[in-house]
């Protein structure tokens, strides 16, 4: 005759007395002491809309949203400037002066990448070069793909 095993019928009540919370900073859910010690998130759970919610991902998530911000916002300048390149293009043709950029809100600054050369540089925006030589007195815009 094999002994009867015990069954338990409810698991020990969680403590919360290590005061540990989830770190992601919009949930801050207390975290039992029961937990593994390493744990510093919240369980991931669906809610009754079925939302998946992940306060591990969604911190790192958060974290990166920054620097997506600031890229969202050069590429925006970016292609105001090309913009704005095309409309000067378009009335003063490929040669212009520094008060042509400037009357058209042209920053040489904005640009993606500059190099420079023998006599002159070049300042790469969104689809155009700006092509600068001082020597020469002269500003030249170029299409380039």
């Amino acid at each position: 005759m094999k002994p009867k095993k015990k069954q338990i019928t409810s698991k020990p009540s969680l403590t919360y007395h290590l005061g540990r919370v989830c770190e992601n900073e919009d949930c801050r859910e207390p975290i039992a002491d029961q937990e593994r010690k390493s744990k510093r998130h919240c369980s991931e759970y669906t809610d009754e809309n079925g939302i998946h919610h992940n306060c591990r991902r969604r911190k790192h998530q958060q974290k990166h949203q920054i620097h997506e911000d600031q890229l969202l916002d050069y590429a925006a300048i970016q292609r105001q400037t090309k913009a704005k390149i095309e409309e000067a293009i378009i009335t003063h043709g490929e040669f212009v002066t520094v008060a042509v950029l400037e009357a058209y809100g042209i920053v040489l600054n904005n640009c993606i990448s500059i190099s420079h050369g023998y006599e002159e540089s070049t300042v790469v925006f969104l689809g155009y070069n700006i092509i600068v030589n001082p020597f020469k007195q002269y500003i030249k815009i170029q299409k380039h793909d």
